[in-house]
């Protein structure tokens, strides 16, 4: 990403962090401000992600897991369509802290995707990821945690870059996994710009994977 001033110079901080403890104190030292820089920028992934979810996954199917949940921007319009049942995971107290003030996850975790997450096998209906899993947040292994998580049959949707600024590997894993016998596409969307008032040069897609 290009060193700017104003709102993207947190974004930048966020993607300088070398270890997971750097990245904890870079997201809760932005939490308060976090949902009016992004909006500033015309953050688009919440929108995208939710509008997906509403389509691939029924309202009376739940629960769900968020994973990378931030301040929870994605489930907001959620929610206002009769979700509910969300559990939410993100490596920040401080966005955490934010998300349950609003009163819309079911429960709070925290903790980081890579690793074995602290949920049972196929405890979740369906999965959203809003573009948590890319270079210098979460690596692509991580979808394989999320698909031992959520149910045979369920959704995993999530946003994940597709400019030529991203790691090869997150978008091979996706095919791997289909060859693994893991997952099976289910949808891609366009390519759309992820911050078009600021980080003009990042793009994502849209995916819907159902898992076997």
């Amino acid at each position: 990403m290009k060193a700017t001033k104003g709102p993207v110079s947190k974004v930048q901080a966020v993607y300088a962090a070398t270890s997971q403890d750097q990245q904890v104190l870079a997201y809760d030292a932005w939490a308060q401000d976090y949902e009016r820089d992004l909006r500033a920028q015309g953050y688009t992934i919440p929108a995208h992600v939710a509008a997906l979810f509403a389509r691939f996954t029924p309202t009376d199917t739940g629960p769900f897991l968020d994973a990378g949940c931030g301040t929870g921007l994605q489930v907001e319009p959620l929610i206002a369509a009769g979700y509910r049942g969300f559990t939410g995971l993100d490596l920040s107290a401080g966005m955490l802290n934010i998300a349950r003030q609003k009163g819309m996850y079911d429960t709070l975790v925290q903790g980081a995707l890579g690793g074995r997450l602290a949920f049972a096998d196929n405890q979740f209906a369906a999965t959203l990821t809003a573009g948590t899993i890319t270079q210098g947040h979460a690596p692509a292994g991580s979808f394989i945690d999320l698909i031992r998580v959520t149910r045979p049959g369920g959704r995993l949707i999530f946003a994940l870059r597709c400019d030529p600024g991203i790691d090869r590997e997150y978008n091979q894993i996706l095919d791997d996994l289909v060859h693994q016998g893991l997952w099976q596409r289910v949808y891609q969307s366009p390519e759309f710009p992820t911050m078009p008032l600021g980080e003009t040069e990042i793009y994502h897609k849209c995916w819907v994977f159902e898992v076997r």
